[in-house]
């Protein structure tokens, strides 16, 4: 059961600043209808404590369901996950009939016994204030008063987790980590390990409880930038970019690459991008344009090699043209006559000022972010591509030499409970865009939707079910470096 939630929509500590804030929005735009937006505004807080409220009652009465399908096999009992998964995390159970290493036969409940007294130690990346207050505060007080475990946030991130576990793997020393927040090149250093011996302890994500709220064959979780998850990552939070137009110049958005460039050499001077070698705004737009003409990570998969040199040299060829051809009607710095800036703050000024009228962000919320601080025009609006936009997902692992497993498992799984995810998501307190399933049948009906779309909900940001619906994946961290060299070799300086 949601406690925090329920609390905090009952003390209006979430709901009231946000009625405010979309009511303020809606004034902009449309002066006369401010009284109508506060009643919308409070009719969906009602529908919120209705659903919430529903979501407790399910999770009170399925208390039978879980123990009814702990013999399925795994693929069955994903298949009707919903029929019997538990909010109330004191009723839980593992997905399916698969354990972790080294707890077979065992239920969750036996997990979470072993787990009570233990201490977690937490590696993570510590330089925002605000998501170590959230760590400090809320993860930390739940996991001690939900299953008694201490949790010692370890302010160094994961290059020195990843390190300190290859050392202590050499020297047989006693592990010191048993959490780490990774993605990436980190995560592939963990999972190769050394000498083909995995630093990385799995699966596990796959099969715990909170399992049944993600998709994990979909792009974003299936592959770590190009490195297959197999269950060894949970899901922490989520990316996803977005492009921006200003519905006061545009009418109809382009919502496929063709149409974007067709848009392009129609209207000279409205559009720019960064420099992809010094800014990851840029190198995100040009991997968008790369996935059209040479293909994403469906086709490019693992490592850029030898052995598909050639045929990435074939394919990207098509990228580099097609770049080229935009190049007499992009904007361009009157005083230089340049046209790609260094960093993507010089797009987004162009953006504000009514010079470029289609932008990109790495942020569903950032068109809502940028109206609100009166950065941006109220007719800003962020849309996603009928094709899909690049989106890529930060987890929590857990390191093969951890001493404090199946307290580990418990505060993993706990990252990924709804409850936690609603609070991660609310921007007074982090801000942080969400990976769950919105289509997953135990969330529809449970009112969470309407909860995540709430907060999160502005009239220039897409819904979290629009959101899920076009994302793909990243490319493997080899691909995106030779992307970008090349777009230099063959578009910057040919």
């Amino acid at each position: 059961m949601p406690e925090v939630v329920l609390e905090e929509i009952k003390t209006s500590t979430v709901s009231e600043p946000r009625i405010g804030e979309k009511v303020m929005a809606k004034r902009k735009a449309d002066p006369d209808g401010s009284i109508k937006c506060l009643l919308v505004a409070i009719l969906l807080a009602l529908l919120i404590a209705i659903g919430l409220a529903c979501a407790a009652y399910a999770g009170l009465n399925d208390s039978n369901c879980a123990a009814t399908d702990r013999d399925h096999e795994e693929e069955d009992a994903h298949d009707h996950i919903s029929d019997h998964y538990h909010f109330d995390v004191s009723l839980q159970e593992f997905a399916g009939s698969l354990r972790p290493p080294g707890f077979d036969g065992q239920h969750w409940e036996d997990v979470l016994t072993q787990a009570r007294g233990s201490t977690v130690n937490f590696w993570m990346w510590s330089g925002n204030p605000n998501i170590n207050a959230w760590v400090d505060g809320f993860l930390t007080t739940r996991l001690r008063s939900l299953f008694g475990i201490t949790l010692n946030r370890i302010p160094q991130g994961a290059p020195a987790a990843v390190t300190q576990v290859a050392s202590e793997m050499a020297s047989g020393a006693a592990g010191t980590c048993d959490l780490v927040w990774i993605n990436g090149a980190n995560f592939k250093n963990l999972m190769n390990g050394v000498d083909g011996v995995s630093h990385a302890y799995g699966p596990w994500a796959n099969l715990v409880p909170n399992a049944a709220h993600f998709d994990f064959g979909s792009g974003p979780i299936a592959a770590d930038h190009g490195v297959p998850t197999m269950g060894y990552e949970m899901p922490y939070n989520q990316a996803q970019s977005v492009f921006v137009y200003n519905s006061a110049q545009i009418t109809s958005p382009p919502r496929t690459i063709p149409a974007l460039v067709a848009w392009i050499q129609a209207n000279s001077g409205r559009f720019a991008y960064s420099k992809p070698s010094t800014d990851f705004i840029g190198a995100m737009i040009v991997r968008t344009f790369f996935y059209h003409y040479a293909g994403g990570p469906e086709y490019f998969t693992g490592e850029l090699t030898a052995d598909n040199e050639a045929d990435y040299v074939q394919r990207s060829a098509a990228v580099w043209t097609a770049l080229n051809s935009l190049e007499p009607y992009l904007w361009s710095n009157p005083a230089t006559n340049e046209m790609y800036p260094d960093a993507h703050s010089t797009v987004e000024s162009l953006f504000a000022t009514g010079t470029v009228w289609i932008e990109a962000a790495y942020d569903p919320n950032k068109a809502a972010q940028y109206i609100l601080n009166n950065q941006w025009p109220s007719t800003a609006q962020s849309y996603v591509l009928d094709t899909g936009t690049i989106s890529n997902t930060n987890f929590v692992a857990i390191p093969v030499n951890s001493p404090h497993k199946a307290a580990a498992l418990a505060a993993g799984n706990f990252i990924g409970q709804l409850e936690a995810m609603f609070t991660r998501n609310q921007p007074e307190l982090w801000g942080a865009m969400q990976s769950f399933d919105p289509t997953k049948s135990h969330i529809v009906g449970s009112g969470w939707n309407s909860a995540f779309d709430y907060i999160e909900s502005h009239s220039a940001t897409p819904s979290v079910e629009e959101l899920a619906l076009h994302r793909v994946g990243e490319l493997d961290q080899s691909y995106v470096e030779r992307i970008n060299a090349d777009w230099v070799a063959n578009v910057l300086n040919a």
